[in-house]
């Protein structure tokens, strides 16, 4: 079997030809299916640009991509939108959930995509908050909710779909440590299920939660770990 994703040589430069900012320089990575995956650097490594490329928000400008076999250049845009929605869900710092919309309202909206109807979409929904323990607080807006408690919404959100990947970009990074770390056993929980996930972090402690860690500097991936002989090869990177 092909890996589920596998990239060659993948870069990406943004700006003006006489001025171009080199933000990946030819990775190479794969992903196989049930892995939980952690992407670390500091800012400015290229790791969320990577995560946008592998989540088909964004095209390299060089390099392949394979997405279970099939080439990624070869997808249209309607081709590329119906694989991103069916295959992945998304998970950011921010939340980035409707302000006037209820949990509810929030989880489901990846389902308009697919152009499921209100009453299709509810009880799909109500499943999904229940399975990050939210079925209590499906009628509540985001500002009725604590920070813990939205991006439980937000990671509810992207499950909902029942997608092959899990793409989480800081998930942690505005939440207090103890709600961090009760976020960080769910996606595990989530992992143990058979689900897919990478995870994007420039925290070694969030990093370990995963399996292997791909550590990234200037662009480029610069080593692979498997959890358990990864902290001291970790450590003597990390910046002081």
């Amino acid at each position: 079997m092909a890996p589920l994703i596998e990239i060659a040589g993948i870069g990406r430069v943004y700006g003006a030809t006489n001025a171009p900012v080199r933000a990946l320089n030819h990775v190479d990575l794969t992903i196989e299916q049930g892995e939980f995956v952690a992407i670390m650097g500091p800012s400015g490594s290229g790791k969320s640009t990577l995560m946008n490329i592998l989540g088909l928000l964004d095209r390299p400008t060089g390099g392949r991509y394979w997405f279970d076999g099939e080439d990624v250049a070869t997808f249209g845009h309607d081709r590329l939108a119906a694989h991103r929605n069916r295959h992945f869900g998304f998970v950011f710092q921010g939340f980035n959930l409707l302000p006037r919309a209820t949990a509810a309202e929030n989880v489901a909206i990846p389902l308009i995509y697919r152009g499921l109807s209100r009453a299709e979409r509810h009880p799909i929904a109500v499943a999904a908050l229940a399975s990050v323990g939210l079925a209590h607080r499906l009628r509540h807006r985001p500002q009725q909710l604590s920070g813990g408690e939205q991006q439980r919404v937000a990671i509810a959100r992207a499950l909902v779909g029942d997608p092959l990947i899990l793409l989480a970009d800081e998930p942690t990074g505005a939440l207090d440590t103890e709600t961090g770390k009760e976020i960080l056993k769910l996606f595990k929980l989530i992992h143990g299920s058979g689900r897919t996930i990478v995870l994007i972090t420039h925290d070694l402690s969030v990093a370990q939660h995963a399996n292997r860690i791909v550590s990234m500097r200037d662009g480029r991936v610069v080593s692979h770990n498997m959890i358990g002989e990864a902290r001291s090869a970790l450590v003597s990177r990390m910046p002081g």
